[in-house]
């Protein structure tokens, strides 16, 4: 959500898929700044102005271990080392509670082609463990039983 200093456009509604990176130049941007060229984000400003036509079909992220992707159809993740999948038909699932990823390969297939097309590769490995931290201790807080967690859990043993 973004609500430009004078109520510009307040109450608006823009469907572009925005992420985290974009909001340093958009924030640049409204206020007149020219973003360096080492920033990837976007101007969604420009987006939910009209100014500029959104450009984005679909969006990814990382939340390590997790891999994601998100178009007008489905939700996709996947693990790092792409062994687990999770794939969601977000126009008849939009809570997102069947997984129907073991019926759809070639849907897992091209949501994984982008996803590994945006890193340029394979995924970055991180160590993400600090002690005294519960919430880092279980690496999947909503199934720390999955494959990803486990190796996780086993190489923070080590």
């Amino acid at each position: 959500m973004i609500r430009s200093p004078d109520g510009e456009l307040g109450s608006s509604v823009c469907d572009a898929y925005v992420a985290h990176h974009d909001i340093p130049t958009t924030l640049m941007a409204m206020s007149g700044i020219e973003p360096p060229s080492a920033l990837d984000g976007k101007n969604a400003w420009a987006w939910a102005t009209g100014e500029e036509p959104q450009t984005r079909g679909y969006a990814t992220c990382i939340f390590y271990p997790w891999l994601w992707c998100r178009d007008g159809e489905y939700a996709y993740m996947t693990d790092i080392d792409g062994t687990e999948e999770r794939l969601y038909d977000v126009r008849s699932d939009p809570g997102q509670k069947v997984d129907i990823a073991g019926e759809n390969g070639d849907v897992c297939g091209m949501m994984k082609e982008r996803l590994w097309g945006e890193m340029g590769g394979d995924p970055p490995r991180y160590e993400i463990m600090r002690d005294g931290h519960e919430w880092y201790e279980y690496p999947d807080v909503y199934d720390p039983t999955t494959d990803a967690s486990r190796r996780l859990l086993e190489k923070r043993k080590m």
